[in-house]
């Protein structure tokens, strides 16, 4: 009997190890991702002005945790866009003191974005696997420009500006996505995912001049991502 739990102990290790030799502890990654963003507000005298098309890429890094469940994070330089409507007062060609008008902006804002996620995988039916993610992500800011239309009862004026120091410096969301992957051999694949970005911290920072009220805005996005893992 005692040769018999012996055996059967020793198969299992022997199993075990053969599994555990085939997971990679760590799977890494490219990828390029275009998207679609716009900004969320609910604040007073500010409405949703429209969307804009941005891009991603970076790197990735999957950690295996069990088989089929990873950690998957990373960094990726993210350029998104979104516009807003409200009234703004400034200093225009002609005036003595600043005016009050109309402003659509257009927001271009780029981040360094680290996700953490988790991400989880079907098994492989022949040489495709599926896979769904979700987990918070953080993003740090590093540009900010807008692309401003200010309408007066007079006239329109059109003007570029850096507007980094009005865009706060860290923007959070939550991602949720989907996707496929295709391998060419044991580990190395490409990959394609919808995923969706809900931002939940306010990306705008200081008070409007015309109402003084501190605007709240969330930017959002989804996107395509194409990649590869090795």
């Amino acid at each position: 009997m005692k040769r018999i739990y012996l055996t059967t102990l020793l198969v299992l290790l022997i199993s075990s190890s053969a599994v555990f030799a085939q997971m990679k502890p760590f799977k890494f990654g490219l990828k390029i991702s275009p998207n679609v963003g716009w900004l969320s507000t609910s604040s007073n005298g500010y409405e949703k002005d429209g969307g804009g098309i941005g891009y991603n890429w970076g790197l990735i890094g999957d950690f295996t945790l069990a088989d089929n469940y990873f950690l998957s994070t990373g960094f990726a330089v993210n350029n998104l866009h979104g516009k807003l409507k409200y009234q703004d007062s400034r200093m225009v060609e002609g005036a003595s003191e600043k005016v009050t008008g109309s402003l659509h902006r257009k927001y271009s804002i780029s981040y360094v974005d680290i996700p953490i996620m988790l991400k989880m995988c079907t098994n492989r039916f022949d040489n495709f696997r599926y896979f769904g993610q979700f987990g918070p992500t953080l993003g740090i800011k590093i540009k900010a420009d807008a692309k401003d239309e200010f309408t007066t009862t007079a006239k329109k004026y059109f003007t570029e500006e850096n507007i980094k120091k009005e865009i706060n410096s860290i923007r959070g969301g939550l991602i949720l996505g989907a996707g496929a992957e295709y391998y060419v051999d044991q580990s190395t694949c490409f990959f394609v995912g919808l995923n969706y970005s809900n931002g939940f911290t306010n990306v705008l920072k200081d008070r409007n001049p015309v109402t003084d009220i501190k605007p709240k805005a969330t930017l959002n996005y989804f996107e395509i991502t194409f990649g590869m893992i090795f």
